[in-house]
């Protein structure tokens, strides 16, 4: 864990944080002007169900074939944040399930460079999409009629030694900011009010995808487990570190969001009552000259490095998973050896590639590399009948 995510020195939002886009254009929400924070209020209630399904213990445990997965991952979704360190950062996390204790119930919201938090569980009973979305109408309102803020989450683009060099500066100048950040780094997830309108269909995902791996970082805190992130056209997407957990544990969540939002139809069915509430309250930093230029030297940095990012992500339709298995052979197999015989036709030599191999079998386990340049897989794809 070290080796691979805490010790590495380099900016982690484009070198190390995972994300992409979400399916939920694929049936209710194609992209659609006006519907993100009604989307939005739906999307954040069933990921509050689903952290109340880990900190409860109902979660079901995994299985590969007949056999078990460890789960403990899944504590690192929610409440859980990465702090940088001069040498070495370290996992903040603050979720205990309901037998161990309380944990912090306060979601984090980023829109226009601004941060406001608010608690989504008040008294122990989660807010409804209608609850929701009056609080997230609030924070567009101020978002919309006042300047846009100074964007401080660019901070966390930066490399990690100077990262911590400036939290370190920021929390010198007020108590307060010290604060705040735990705040944020204490929060349920972020959810991100991103004003882009990405371009996306079932066929094509790569403008969404590019944009959730590499868009405005005024609204997203790259060291935050999960970033959730809704567009203006109603599509979402994630920005996750790595650290704390691996991509699988976002994609059964992102499955199970999925599920629900087709049993509903895209729609909130239940009460549209709403309880009276404390407004959000935004999160406003102390900060000096020094910060404010550390904020826009962030920007640019990681403006230039993400224009040097392509992402392609289309929709093989042609056949799937069900003819391979078909045919005898696992999807995995199939798919790595086309992009070896690709490869070998454009370049005339073998991909060095590999694929993630889960060891959630054991204990604590994650992953493990597996290399896939086998002589079996030369011998296919080098043969000359194959060029």
């Amino acid at each position: 864990l070290n080796a691979a995510y805490l010790d590495v020195r380099m900016p982690s939002q484009l070198n190390v944080n995972f994300g992409g886009p979400a399916p939920y254009l694929e049936h209710y929400w194609p992209a659609e002007k006006g519907t993100q924070l009604q989307r939005a209020s739906i999307a954040v209630w069933y990921t509050l169900k689903y952290w109340e399904l880990i900190r409860r213990e109902k979660l079901g445990v995994h299985k590969a074939v007949n056999y078990p997965l460890d789960m403990s991952q899944f504590r690192n979704l929610f409440n859980t944040c990465k702090i940088p360190g001069r040498t070495r950062d370290i996992i903040s996390s603050r979720f205990k399930t309901e037998s161990e204790g309380s944990c912090p119930t306060h979601l984090a919201v980023m829109a226009r460079g601004r941060i406001f938090t608010f608690d989504v569980v008040p008294e122990g009973q989660i807010l409804t999409p209608p609850e929701l979305l009056r609080q997230l109408q609030y924070i567009q309102d101020i978002c919309q009629t006042e300047p846009a803020g100074i964007g401080l989450s660019a901070l966390t683009t930066e490399e990690r030694t100077r990262w911590a060099q400036i939290r370190e500066h920021l929390i010198s100048l007020d108590p307060m900011n010290s604060t705040h950040l735990e705040d944020i780094q204490s929060s349920l997830f972020i959810l991100s009010l991103d004003s882009a309108s990405p371009y996306g269909t079932p066929e094509d995902y790569s403008q969404i995808a590019m944009m959730a791996l590499a868009g405005d970082p005024t609204v997203r805190w790259g060291d935050k487990s999960y970033n959730l992130i809704a567009w203006s056209n109603g599509v979402f997407g994630s920005n996750c570190d790595h650290a704390p957990y691996d991509a699988m544990v976002l994609v059964a969540m992102c499955d199970y969001i999925d599920q629900n939002v087709k049993a509903c139809e895209g729609r909130w069915k239940g009460s549209a009552a709403v309880r009276e509430l404390p407004n959000p309250k935004e999160l406003v930093f102390t900060v000096d000259q020094k910060i404010l230029k550390d904020i826009a030297i962030a920007k640019e940095q990681y403006y230039k490095q993400a224009s040097d990012l392509q992402i392609v992500n289309y929709a093989f339709t042609s056949f799937g998973k069900q003819l391979v298995k078909k045919k005898k052979l696992h999807p995995d197999t199939f798919v790595q050896l086309a992009l070896q015989l690709a490869y070998y036709k454009i370049h005339g030599c073998p991909g060095c590639c590999y694929e993630t191999a889960t060891t959630r079998m054991f204990y604590h386990g994650r992953t493990e590399t597996m290399r896939l340049m086998q002589r079996d897989c030369a011998v296919l794809c080098f043969r000359p009948s194959m060029r």
